[in-house]
């Protein structure tokens, strides 16, 4: 479990992930800590990717530390960092489609991100979390399909996120 560091400045937010010299052509191997590193960096947090072989107290990667608080899971890090510089992490959006995109959100880190996963490593895990449990084929077909399912309601608007205009 990581310790806080005394070098640390108050509200920094400092992200463990797993090293990323492993990453060889992405910036990160992992999904989630990719998702937080992006989030910071479009609301401007203030942060640090410490590399860390560990994991938090809960046994996950990546997790924050700010303040000397740990906040292991992605979306708990998301949640707390939004609630304490008081920032919406879905701005402009009305309710429903604040509905909406936490159903995507759970569709892509509780089905793509297995397929994503089964496709880079084949793991016991894999097969523990129940996509193991399907043929390569069916698996390519759940991400085939959850992909296709993003780009389907993404369709014809220029952006889901009004600051981000692409």
């Amino acid at each position: 479990m990581a310790t806080w560091n005394p070098e640390w400045k108050k509200d920094v937010v400092y992200l463990h992930v797993r090293p990323r010299q492993f990453a060889k052509h992405i910036p990160n191997l992992s999904p989630f800590a990719m998702k937080m590193e992006t989030w910071f960096r479009i609301n401007n947090i203030k942060h640090e990717v410490i590399d860390y072989f560990g994991v938090s107290s809960k046994g996950q990667s990546p997790f924050i530390m700010i303040n000397e608080k740990e906040i292991p899971d992605s979306n708990f890090g998301i949640d707390y960092i939004s609630d304490h510089f008081g920032i919406d992490p879905y701005p402009g959006l009305s309710k429903s489609e604040k509905g909406v995109a936490r159903a995507f959100l759970k569709m892509i880190e509780e089905n793509l991100a297995w397929t994503i996963f089964w496709y880079r490593y084949f793991s016991e895990r894999a097969h523990s979390q129940g996509i193991g449990r399907h043929s390569n084929e069916e698996i390519y077909k759940i991400g085939c399909d959850d992909i296709r399912a993003i780009s389907d309601y993404l369709e014809d608007k220029k952006s889901i996120v009004p600051y981000l205009e692409c």
